[in-house]
């Protein structure tokens, strides 16, 4: 099943496009949260710490919204402290946001026998080098469907 970006996405691409002033991927400092009400439950901002060419991805920020598609509430946990299904969907999509925005979909298992397809979009934000510090998510529900 081919997905399209949803309209909230999308605008958040633009937002960041904009913010981006010509550069690799904007600066932290210019897409802050209070800028962003329209997105806010649906946010996630995860700091990269790199040691060498291994990554730890932390969730710095989440919107209440986002608590639904990453299962729990993630605040200063770390990637794999999220269920494996959930980290297992979401790390090709956080690597490949490291140098530019990336989307990604996945429909993480529901004790409720339900299953919500969500769409991701992933940005990376700098400290004003060309090296992603931070990565902004965005993620919308796109599909509700029951388990068969």
């Amino acid at each position: 099943m081919a997905y399209v970006l949803p309209p909230e996405l999308q605008s958040l691409l633009a937002h960041w496009t904009l913010r981006r002033n010509e550069r690799d991927m904007p600066p932290r400092r210019a897409l802050a949260l209070s800028g962003m009400a329209e997105w806010y439950d649906h946010l996630a901002i995860i700091d990269i710490a790199a040691y060498g060419n291994l990554k730890r991805y932390e969730f710095a920020f989440c919107g209440q919204a986002m608590r639904y598609r990453l299962g729990k509430e993630a605040m200063r946990l770390e990637l794999r402290d999220l269920d494996r299904p959930v980290w297992a969907e979401l790390i090709h999509t956080l690597e490949r946001a490291a140098t530019q925005p990336a989307i990604g979909y996945g429909s993480p298992p529901r004790a409720s026998g339900t299953f919500v397809t969500y769409c991701d979009l992933v940005l990376p934000l700098s400290d004003q080098g060309a090296r992603a510090t931070q990565l902004l998510m965005g993620s919308y529900a796109i599909a509700h469907h029951a388990d068969s």
